[in-house]
């Protein structure tokens, strides 16, 4: 437990974190499946976002889209949740239910333990792990564990957030120093950042048309031609006379 918890704090972004904790908490935790998700609340709602699994090649699609339960009263808690899926509904009850039919079953997972991370009022993160019928319920030792692990987790997600937020201010600071509008520097600044269409569209909560366009002012601006052009000019000085000067 105490080389798990030096590995988390030597990790230096969210997917490693995620990636550390799967591979090392099975010797103490057996599971089928791990996933975790980044958490926030927008309008009221709990959201689920930016997933990563212990399976590379499975997509996480089926946790995210639909009408399904997401566990949102531990998310919208004040405080950090330890509990199991058999903690929420009967077995019985949970069989004949839509999210069951739909999500889990065909992913061959019955049985499941989560973490809902919320550090001061803050939600952080949902970690979910999972068992097919046959390997049994998660019982007190295995909720104990994530007990034991619940506080480095909660301070090594403050720590990623904290940096990834410093990076985000000085990419928006540096894309604004290049001639371009505060909108089209914090367009710049998240595509710098490594994101796609989809979670930009979200953080700005605009459409995929609007960013194109934005995308193609701040190509012309920079005399660029793709994101990959934008994101090595983000990490160059500006040149003499501005955006534009030679």
């Amino acid at each position: 437990m105490v080389q798990l918890v030096s590995r988390l704090y030597c990790c230096g972004d969210y997917a490693a974190l995620c990636a550390t904790l799967f591979q090392q908490l099975r010797t103490l935790v057996p599971f089928d499946l791990g996933v975790c998700f980044r958490t926030r609340r927008e309008g009221g709602r709990a959201l689920l976002s930016d997933p990563v699994s212990s399976r590379p090649e499975q997509a996480l699609s089926w946790f995210l889209e639909g009408d399904y339960p997401r566990w949102a009263e531990f998310i919208m808690a004040p405080h950090s949740s330890i509990f199991q899926q058999s903690d929420l509904v009967s077995p019985g009850l949970w069989e004949s239910s839509r999210v069951y039919q739909e999500i889990w079953a065909p992913q061959n997972i019955y049985w499941g333990l989560f973490l809902a991370a919320v550090r001061q009022d803050e939600p952080q993160a949902l970690l979910g792990f999972f068992r097919s019928r046959e390997g049994g319920d998660f019982d007190k030792r295995d909720t104990y564990v994530l007990e034991v692990l619940r506080e480095p987790l909660e301070n090594c997600l403050h720590r990623l957030d904290g940096r990834a937020d410093r990076r985000a201010q000085d990419l928006r600071l540096r894309a604004s120093g290049l001639g371009l509008t505060p909108r089209e520097a914090e367009v710049a600044a998240l595509v710098g950042a490594g994101m796609d269409t989809g979670p930009i569209c979200d953080t700005l909560h605009i459409a995929p048309s609007t960013l194109n366009k934005h995308l193609a002012n701040i190509f012309a601006k920079l005399r660029v031609n793709s994101r990959a052009q934008l994101r090595t000019r983000l990490t160059l000085p500006a040149a003499p006379g501005g955006a534009h000067g030679q």
